[in-house]
C-alpha cells in the first residue's frame, strides 16, 4: 500500500477544526451549555488548563487528521461531494460511535453526547472535504 501524506492539507484541516473546537466550546455556541452539563454530571472538579488543553486538542487533531488522510488516500477519495460522503461515514462509524459507548457507560447526558457528536460530525466532514479536494 503506497499512502501519501498531503502535510500542507493535514495541517491546515486540524488548524480549521481546531479553531473550530475554539468556537464550538465558546460561550459564543456550546461553552455554556457544555460547561453547565459537565457540571451536573460532576466531569469539572477543578479548573481547565487551557493551554494544556489547547496543546492537546491539536496535537490529537493532527493524528485525526492523518487518520483520515489515509482512508481518503486509501480509497482514492476526490472531489467534495465523496469527501463530504466519507465524513459523515467516518463520523457514523468511527467517532460517533466510540462516544456513544463511552457516555452510555460513564452515564452522560444526551446533552453532551449531542455536544461533542455534532463536533465530530463537522470535524470528520470538514477534514475529509479538503483532503478530498486536494487530490
Amino acid at each position: 500500500m503506497n499512502i501519501s501524506f498531503d502535510i500542507t492539507a493535514i495541517c491546515i484541516s486540524a488548524f480549521i477544526c481546531f479553531s473550530l473546537s475554539a468556537l464550538w466550546f465558546s460561550p459564543a455556541l456550546f461553552g455554556n451549555l457544555w460547561l453547565k452539563e459537565l457540571k451536573k454530571n460532576g466531569l469539572i472538579a477543578h479548573e481547565l488548563n487551557e493551554v494544556k488543553t489547547f496543546l492537546y486538542v491539536f496535537i490529537f487533531l493532527i493524528v485525526f487528521t492523518s487518520v483520515v488522510n489515509v482512508i481518503v488516500d486509501s480509497f482514492k477519495v476526490t472531489g467534495m461531494k465523496d469527501g463530504i460522503e466519507v465524513g459523515i461515514v467516518i463520523w457514523l462509524l468511527v467517532t460517533s460511535a466510540h462516544a456513544a459507548i463511552h457516555f452510555a457507560f460513564e452515564r452522560r447526558s444526551n446533552i453532551l453526547f449531542g455536544i461533542y457528536s455534532s463536533y465530530y460530525l463537522a470535524a470528520s466532514v470538514i477534514i475529509s472535504t479538503l483532503l478530498a479536494m486536494r487530490r
